[in-house]
């Protein structure tokens, strides 16, 4: 079954849903990547397409890597190829040449918000169970797709520090004040507010470079 489930708009936009199959959240596993990758390549491709919306059908967005396959992980070598496969796909992504938007409900944590972080811009539920952050500290682990620099660019270097030092979890209104997140809707509308935005404040605009 596949994780990723791409639907297109006739007006260009198009929603990527992630869905982990028998699974209750979404996470990064080496599968999920392989197929990320997969469906980056259409992405690439597809001269149709004028802007992305990033999705989850779960409760949450996605809550990062596999931990399980990073704690098997018997080499260092094999820590940095996973770091670096990672940071591969999510550059490709962040170079995708139209605008790409996130809209997150529920939990976003590790991988979850490096994706976030790699896209045009990022929406918010006001669900109270909506939360962003880079939690790997708490595990003994470090961002390693490239979380850090988008962060520290975007929300800048001492808020960015705070999040990444301490793996603090940023509710939904906080992270519009310190501009982690663009805009954030209410729960019930989400979706459609979405929608709205990505076609009335993004599109529009196309991609800046």
């Amino acid at each position: 079954p596949k994780a990723f489930s791409l639907h297109i708009h006739e007006d260009g936009v198009a929603e990527l849903v992630f869905d982990a199959q028998e699974k209750s959240v979404n996470v990064f596993s080496s599968e999920a990547m392989a197929e990320f990758e997969a469906v980056l390549e259409n992405l690439e491709r597809d001269r149709h397409l004028k802007a992305l919306l990033v999705r989850s059908a779960k409760e949450s967005f996605i809550v990062g890597a596999d931990v399980k396959e990073i704690y098997a992980l018997a080499e260092a070598a094999e820590a940095v190829e996973k770091c670096v496969c990672g940071q591969r796909l999510f550059d490709r992504f962040a170079r995708l040449r139209y605008p790409t938007v996130a809209a997150v409900h529920g939990l976003c944590l590790g991988g979850g918000t490096e994706l976030a972080l790699a896209c045009t811009r990022r929406v918010l539920s006001d669900s109270p169970s909506t939360r962003m952050g880079l939690p790997e500290i708490l595990l003994g682990l470090a961002p390693g797709w490239g979380g850090t620099q988008r962060l520290a660019r975007l929300v800048g270097l001492p808020q960015a520090l705070e999040l990444t030092l301490t793996g603090k979890q940023v509710a939904a209104k906080p992270a519009l004040r310190m501009g982690l997140a663009d805009a954030v809707f209410p729960e019930a509308v989400f979706l459609e507010e979405s929608l709205k935005f990505i076609r009335d404040k993004v599109l529009p605009l196309k991609k800046l470079s």
